[in-house]
Formats: structure tokens, sequence, C-alpha cells
């Protein structure tokens, strides 16, 4: 009867560790926070517009816009690394049309690291410091080396 006691026991245990893993993991992927669609055209005022375009566009693996005055495209500009695409050299497009720009892209202005490597950057840090608190719950760490090594795991997942 003991027996049967002592693996329901640690079955639970085990469930509750996978269920609190999961929900850690699950916990630190974000979702985008990004209104407009790439593809999309935005009337900027004083017959501006722009085009937002995407890497899933097909034309180009980066965020990019392109500037319009009366239907003529005259600039194209990359949100990665804010340079001019296309063959631009010089920028037309008026520094009112530009702040407007910037309020219609949101957080891929200047965006040279994607959002999607952000999150997967966070969801490896909440990895390492599980697998350090699991680590450091089973191995005894005694005396100075232990104490070393278990600083050293610590500095190195933070």
């Amino acid at each position: 009867m003991s027996k049967v006691k002592k693996i329901g026991l640690k079955i639970n245990t085990k469930a509750l560790l996978v269920i609190s893993l999961l929900v850690v993991l699950l916990g630190c992927f974000e979702m985008s926070t990004d209104v407009y669609a790439a593809g999309e055209n935005f009337d900027l005022g004083k017959s501006w517009t722009m085009r937002l375009d995407g890497p899933e566009m097909g034309s180009k693996p980066y965020y990019h816009i392109h500037f319009y005055y009366k239907g003529a495209q005259k600039y194209c500009l990359r949100l990665d690394t804010l340079q001019p695409c296309d063959g631009y050299k010089s920028n037309p497009v008026p520094n009112w049309a530009m702040k407007k720009a910037k309020g219609y892209v949101g957080n891929k202005w200047g965006s040279a690291i994607s959002s999607s490597t952000i999150s997967w950057g966070k969801a490896l840090l909440v990895v390492g410091c599980v697998l350090l608190i699991v680590i450091a719950t089973i191995c005894p760490f005694d005396g100075p080396a232990g104490d070393a090594v278990a600083w050293g795991l610590l500095l190195g997942v933070v």
C-alpha cells in the first residue's frame, strides 16, 4: 500500500513540474502588437502616400516603405537600417511625412533585430534559468569548488 502512495506522489510531482515548465515556456512568447499589415497603403497628406512592404511580400527580406508623391514613387526606405533601397540616393520626402510614416509602422522603424529573434532570445534565457535551477537542486554544490561552479553557471546564464 505504501508503494502505491509513493508512485502516485512521484507522478504528481513530475506532472506538476512538466505543467510548470510549459506555463513558463508558453508565457515567454509574445504576440505581435503591429496593427498594420505589410503591403497596406497609407495617406500621409499633401499628396504624399506610402506603402509598407514586409519580408513576406517576396521582393526583399526586410520591411521597407515606398513613398509616393501624386502617385509616382519617389523614395524607398529600409526599416531595419533606415537606409535607402531600390537605388535611391537622396531623400525627397519631407520631415513631417517621415514622422507620420514612423507613426504608422510602429516598432518596425529601425528594428535591425527582428521581434521574433528577440522572442526566441527571451525564451532561451528562461529555459537557461530553469535548467540552472534544476541543476542546482539536483547536484549538491558543497565546498569552495561547488560554489565556484554554481556561480559560474549562474553568471553564464545571466
